[in-house]
C-alpha cells in the first residue's frame, strides 16, 4: 500500500506540473497576442502623428510663403531659411516619435520576459515543493520508508 501512495502522489504532482506548464503557456500565448495588439495599435498611433506633423509642416510652409509674396520677399534666403528650419524641425519631431514607440516597444518585450522567467520559476518551485512534501510524508512512515527503500537496495 505504501508504494502506491508513493507512486500516486508522484503521477498526481507530474500531472499537476504538467497542467501548470500547459495554464503557463497559454498565459504567454495571450501576452504575445496582447503584445502584438499594442503593437499594432502604436505603430498606428505612429503613422497619425506622423502625418499630423506633416500636415502642420504644409500649413506652416504656405504661411510663410503666403507672408513672403504677401511682403513681397518671395524667393528671398529669409523664406528659403525659415522653410529649411521647418523641414529640420518636422524631421525631428518624427525622428522622436518613432524612438518613443520603439522605446515602449522594448520596454513592454522585457517586461513581459521577466514574467515569463518569474512564472517558469514559480512553476519550478511548486513542483520542487509538492515531491518534497509527497517524500516526506511518504518516508515519515517507518512501513512506507523501509518499503520505498527497498526499491533502491538489492535484497542478498
Amino acid at each position: 500500500m505504501g508504494q502506491f501512495a508513493v507512486i500516486a502522489s508522484l503521477v498526481i504532482s507530474a500531472g499537476s506540473a504538467v497542467e501548470q506548464s500547459n495554464q503557463a503557456s497559454k498565459a504567454a500565448a495571450a501576452a504575445k497576442e496582447g503584445r502584438a495588439i499594442s503593437g499594432a495599435e502604436e505603430r498606428v498611433s505612429l503613422a497619425t502623428r506622423k502625418r499630423r506633423e506633416i500636415r502642420e509642416r504644409r500649413v506652416r510652409e504656405a504661411t510663410i510663403k503666403a507672408s513672403s509674396q504677401a511682403t513681397g520677399v518671395a524667393g528671398s534666403s529669409g523664406e528659403g531659411g525659415a522653410l529649411a528650419i521647418l523641414g529640420t524641425n518636422v524631421a525631428a519631431n518624427t525622428a522622436q516619435i518613432s524612438r518613443q514607440v520603439s522605446t515602449a516597444g522594448s520596454l513592454t518585450t522585457a517586461a513581459q520576459q521577466q514574467a515569463d522567467a518569474n512564472l517558469r520559476g514559480q512553476i519550478a518551485g511548486s513542483v520542487g515543493s509538492i515531491a518534497g512534501s509527497v517524500f516526506q510524508t511518504a518516508l515519515s512512515n517507518p512501513e512506507t520508508n523501509k518499503q520505498f527503500r527497498s526499491l533502491f537496495t538489492q535484497d542478498k
